[in-house]
């Protein structure tokens, strides 16, 4: 076990009924809450910043994933959040209500298996109901409840996906056999990678961790079958869920599109030289809108201008692809700047913005918020590579995965928003580590004292 517990406490897979409690109480709270911001914010669930909603409309319409308002198939934006508002509108509710209740639902996951997680790495007390608390007072999480956008969906299910790939690996007895669950979190992945495709990438990293917690840590009575399925069914069933989008890419747009044909324009979003200048090495903390849409504008008519037209995706996607990587190539100080800004704005405390919201009390309290999760986090990093515990490797796999792809591409703090639970296990272990070295240093004290 990663973490030490009293011998007394019960195994994971059997909670005693004041934790259980605990975790529903949990479970309301964080639900009320977020129907209250819900409430608060309602003209947000009738936004729809992304296209996710009128992607969801045409799915309804017409059958088929078509650009909103069109019968022309797109990659442009995954499938699965417009799938699941379409879902939820078969049985006549409205399109905010379809909002709230699939980031609802996906909010309790996330708070329930962030619970689970915890006691599965091996938290016991009242240490799963802090971790869960995190997750359920979280101001990022908070926020993009009452938003149609895949943070929180991508939360719900990036969360139970590595709950299960640790379950899968558990040397703990349970009911459950260690191949399910592993297949189960391949699942998660995929269909989390088709809400957000950096799940895909999280899912290879903690595949890289499974396979080295096999090497490191073999039990020899088990079958070599028996070892290795929880290593390489999370990865096998995500590449299956992965694989049946690639078909319909190549069917549909007659080209291997293993994502989306997004990828491009967020590359080029962050780095192009009007960014550079204004953000990067200028004074601006954020890109104000008429810039952005002026440089928006300017794309659209180097598009038009090189002949490549908008209705095809797959060369839109290419062409900015190869004109991010040539600003890149052609000015990397500003490149090595711009990443140092995005390092910057992942891990910020308070999201940037373009009015002064964040520096008021909205930002004091993410600032309040976030300094002591990080800094526990930052302790569970030490802990692990103290103890060299492969487990906790597993939930800085996702981190590390998402950290390196926004490195590159466009970031702001929202970002990280679907890793909040594993933040805040790690961050706990990270505290619960530290309040035991300060007891035993008081311990210590008061023994050499007492001699």
């Amino acid at each position: 076990m990663p973490i030490d517990s009293p011998p007394d406490v019960s195994a994971a897979a059997q909670p005693g009924p004041r934790s259980s409690r605990w975790l529903i109480v949990l479970v309301a709270v964080g639900l009320a809450l977020r129907i209250g911001v819900q409430l608060v914010k309602g003209q947000d669930l009738h936004s729809d910043p992304d296209a996710y909603v009128a992607h969801a409309q045409t799915l309804l319409q017409t059958g088929t994933f078509c650009v909103p308002a069109t019968n022309r198939p797109t990659a442009f934006r995954p499938p699965v959040y417009p799938i699941l508002l379409a879902v939820v509108r078969l049985i006549g509710l409205s399109a905010p209500v379809a909002v709230a209740l699939v980031n609802l639902a996906a909010s309790a996951a996330m708070i329930v298996g962030t619970w689970w997680l915890a006691r599965v790495i091996g938290l016991r007390g009242k240490w799963p109901t802090i971790c869960g608390a995190l997750v359920a007072f979280d101001p990022l999480l908070l926020r993009y409840a009452a938003l149609p956008m895949t943070e929180v969906t991508a939360g719900g299910f990036l969360t139970v996906a590595v709950l299960l790939a640790v379950k899968g690996i558990s040397t703990e007895q349970d009911p459950t056999p260690r191949w399910k669950s592993a297949a189960t979190a391949g699942l998660c992945f995929g269909i989390g990678g088709l809400c957000r495709p950096i799940l895909f990438v999280a899912c290879a990293a903690v595949s890289a961790g499974l396979l080295l917690h096999a090497i490191l840590r073999w039990p020899k009575e088990r079958s070599t079958m028996e070892n290795l399925q929880p290593v390489f069914l999370p990865a096998v069933l995500a590449a299956l869920v992965l694989s049946l989008w690639i078909v319909r890419n190549a069917l549909q747009l007659g080209h291997f599109v293993p994502a989306t044909t997004h990828g491009g324009y967020t590359l080029l979003l962050g780095n192009n030289p009007v960014f550079y200048r204004e953000v990067v090495n200028g004074p601006a903390r954020v890109w104000g809108d008429a810039s952005l849409r002026a440089w928006q504008q300017e794309t659209a008519d180097w598009l038009a201008a090189e002949q490549i037209p908008a209705t095809d995706e797959v060369a839109t996607d290419t062409a900015l692809s190869q004109l991010a990587w040539s600003h890149i190539n052609a000015d990397p100080t500003s490149f090595r700047q711009a990443c140092l800004l995005r390092w910057r704005r992942f891990w910020a405390v308070a999201p940037e913005s373009t009015s002064n919201d964040s520096s008021g009390i909205a930002g004091w309290i993410s600032g309040i918020w976030y300094v002591p999760v990080f800094a526990g986090l930052i302790a569970a990093f030490c802990t692990m590579t103290i103890r060299r515990d492969s487990r906790l490797l597993l939930l800085f796999l996702p981190i590390l995965a998402f950290f390196a792809m926004h490195t590159i591409y466009w970031t702001n703090a929202r970002m990280r928003a679907p890793l909040s639970a594993v933040i805040a296990v790690l961050s706990i272990v990270g505290w619960q580590t530290l309040m035991k070295w300060r007891s035993t240093a008081a311990s210590d004290d008061s023994a050499a004292n007492r001699t």
